[in-house]
């Protein structure tokens, strides 16, 4: 494998309470020097009638959203910046999420890509979902996909 300069992590929810994928991630930019990037696609669904006038509500919601996301980024990315590692935020609009992530890691020739387990109801915990088999069949570097929260004892 090449060295890592560039690790994209893909955050599946910039709201959850814990991100194991940013903190093994963190570890692995800052034992190699890398440069971190934390990327969310968003992807939700919008029903314009839903929004008060139509197209230029839709286009101010999706601004708004995007927003609140990116700072949400710079919040993570400060705790990360703390541990003197190089990270910068990256949010867009696009679906489906395995391909977004996808297409991010092409745009940024990402040498990385980190990404979470998307738990679901499954019988078997050890089962990856579509997303997860989607970002490793299409993904153009190596996939690091995160089941636990346990940091790593020696990243490099």
């Amino acid at each position: 494998m090449q060295p890592l300069r560039r690790i994209l992590v893909a955050i599946k929810d910039p709201t959850a309470r814990s991100m194991p994928a940013v903190k093994k991630a963190a570890q692995l930019a800052r034992a190699t020097g890398a440069q971190l990037e934390l990327f969310h696609g968003l992807s939700q669904t919008v029903l314009v009638d839903a929004i008060s006038g139509g197209g230029a509500g839709l286009r101010k919601y999706e601004a708004d959203v995007l927003a609140k996301t990116r700072a949400r980024l710079e919040k993570i990315a400060d705790a990360v910046r703390r541990h003197r590692v190089d990270c910068v935020v990256a949010a867009e609009w696009d679906h489906p999420p395995s391909e977004a992530i996808v297409r991010r890691a092409l745009k940024t020739k990402a040498d990385l890509i980190v990404a979470e387990r998307h738990a679901g109801r499954r019988i078997a915990g050890a089962i990856l979902s579509y997303t997860d088999w989607d970002v490793l069949r299409l993904a153009p570097c190596p996939v690091l996909i995160v089941k636990t929260n346990k940091p790593y004892l020696h990243p490099s």
